[in-house]
């Protein structure tokens, strides 16, 4: 199954092949655009085409694209343009100069939006996975028992706002905010009420707190065999139908229902 971002980020470079054509660097141009949230991918056309217009940027995009021929001579003859961004996935997990070239073009694609916006309401999920922002404020809001989850994301910003109200609350995991000149790395934190981030300092509001631990895709229960809790990322669950104990190692059918 494809990822939505892959999705949605194919959709947007299609549009753009009307006008500057089927051109294979824009393969490229997809998997970049893929790393940054959804709202900013379905809203980037003008974007991008703006950087597909600047001989420059052109130019650079077609550079790095020469590069990552050369490391992976798939991506070019990938059948789709989804399979495409999929496999420069492939390599920019298994290349970290790639990787960081990739997260530097994403970061400018992302520059336009002053602001970014997150809010998930009545009792809804959320999440920001793999990704990279840059904004001048980030603004990330769960209200009556809804969750937000920030993981494995790299946020460039001046000031990070956090607001978790009516039983909801943000989690981040394996995170970094950073306003150009100091970092703040959050890993397995909870934050309920207002929480503010600012360069390398904390605000916490009045009545507000931040916890640790507390991931919300985490479920446990006890192996049928052993009777051991056992504690797993929902997330990992989907189309699972057997499950491994790592305690007595028997296997045991699962499913939700």
């Amino acid at each position: 199954m494809t990822d939505k971002p892959i999705l949605e980020s194919a959709n947007i470079i299609r549009r753009l092949w009307d006008k500057h054509g089927s051109q294979k660097k824009t393969r490229l141009l997809g998997f970049c655009l893929s790393l940054l949230p959804i709202p900013i991918i379905q809203q980037s056309g003008q974007i991008l085409d703006r950087y597909l217009s600047d001989k420059e940027s052109s130019d650079e995009l077609e550079r790095i694209w020469s590069k990552l021929e050369e490391i992976n001579a798939a991506v070019a003859s990938a059948e789709t343009l989804e399979a495409a961004i999929a496999e420069i996935a492939i390599t920019a997990r298994e290349n970290t100069h790639f990787r960081e070239e990739c997260e530097r073009l994403s970061s400018i694609l992302g520059a336009e939006n002053s602001e970014f916006i997150v809010e998930t309401e009545d009792r809804s999920y959320q999440e920001l996975i793999s990704t990279v922002i840059k904004t001048s404020q980030l603004s990330v809001s769960a209200t009556n028992a809804s969750v937000n989850v920030i993981e494995d994301s790299k946020i460039f910003s001046p000031r990070t706002r956090l607001h978790a109200s009516g039983g909801s609350k943000n989690f981040v995991n394996r995170s970094e905010f950073s306003d150009g000149q100091n970092s703040i790395s959050m890993q397995g934190i909870s934050t309920r009420g207002n929480v503010e981030l600012k360069g390398s300092s904390i605000g916490i509001g009045p009545g507000s707190s931040i916890g640790f631990g507390l991931d919300p895709n985490l479920v446990s229960g006890n192996c049928p065999i052993c009777r051991v809790e056992l504690t797993i990322d929902a997330r990992r669950l989907v189309n699972v139908q057997t499950l491994q104990c790592a305690a007595c190692n028997g296997v045991f059918p699962f499913d939700v229902s």
